[in-house]
């Protein structure tokens, strides 16, 4: 995906939010982003919102002295690439219980990817420090293949990397199944800092059914300025000079803009 190619979220049907600074009498109408992993801009978002998660968790457990490694696991030889989408989320669930009950602590973030034959790999962070040879047996056991790699993360940095590498590729096929979920994470890997709205601002769902040119009027009436925008401009307006409202360069991997 070039970056250069998207610079805002066009899905259609999105909601309106208005954004309100009373004390400045400021306002900001726009759609939040749709989030979609179809949408050519959210993709590009929601990959480097997973790369910046992938760091501070490994960062976080690094800081506690734990392990962590870069886990791949093949597919069974013997399966279609049918049989192996079918196969892949049982056998992941079979095998990360095992290595949740023989591990002194197992997290991880995970990353499936349809290689060129069209099978699933697995593709994962973990904390486990199972061993290859635990992984080999208990991998094929439980529905994988024998092949598996497992190397120790040095550096965060590379935690990120080894995300935005494997998305990247799960963004190149484009016929996974429906509510198919491109990264999956176990319940304690730690997230991402809570959202908080901005200093001085405030935010109104608009009603659907509301005609917009209402909302406009209704709040300028008011002695408000409201600008229209799109959301990447939307955001970045939320942290522009509360007097001048100049607005800093937009970033399309800020959090805030999740």
């Amino acid at each position: 995906m070039n970056p250069e190619a998207v610079s805002d979220c066009t899905t259609a049907g999105r909601p309106y939010l208005l954004g309100l600074n009373d004390e400045y009498q400021r306002g900001v109408l726009f759609q939040p982003r749709c989030k979609l992993w179809s949408c050519p801009y959210c993709a590009q978002v929601n990959q480097n919102l997973w790369a910046v998660r992938a760091y501070m968790g490994t960062k976080a457990y690094q800081d506690q002295g734990i392990e962590i490694d870069f886990l791949t696991l093949t597919p069974r030889e013997d399966l279609t690439p049918a049989q192996s989408m079918w196969v892949f989320p049982r056998a992941w669930k079979k095998l990360s219980q095992r290595a949740r009950r023989a591990a002194d602590q197992f997290s991880y973030i995970m990353i499936p990817e349809r290689f060129k034959d069209g099978r699933i790999h697995v593709h994962a962070i973990e904390t486990g420090a199972l061993g290859q040879t635990w992984w080999k047996n208990n991998a094929r056991s439980s529905g994988l293949g024998y092949i598996q790699e497992e190397e120790p993360i040095r550096k965060p940095a590379g935690a990120a990397a080894y995300v935005v590498k494997y998305v990247a590729k799960s963004l190149e096929v484009l016929n996974w199944p429906a509510r198919f979920h491109r990264v999956r994470t176990s319940r304690d890997w730690p997230p991402l800092p809570e959202l908080v709205a901005p200093d001085g601002w405030r935010f109104i769902p608009v009603e659907q059914r509301r005609s917009l040119a209402d909302v406009l009027v209704s709040y300028e009436r008011r002695g408000y300025s409201i600008r229209r925008l799109g959301s990447a401009a939307a955001w970045a307006y939320l942290d522009a000079d509360p007097e001048t409202g100049e607005v800093p360069p937009v970033d399309a991997g800020d959090h805030r803009n999740a």
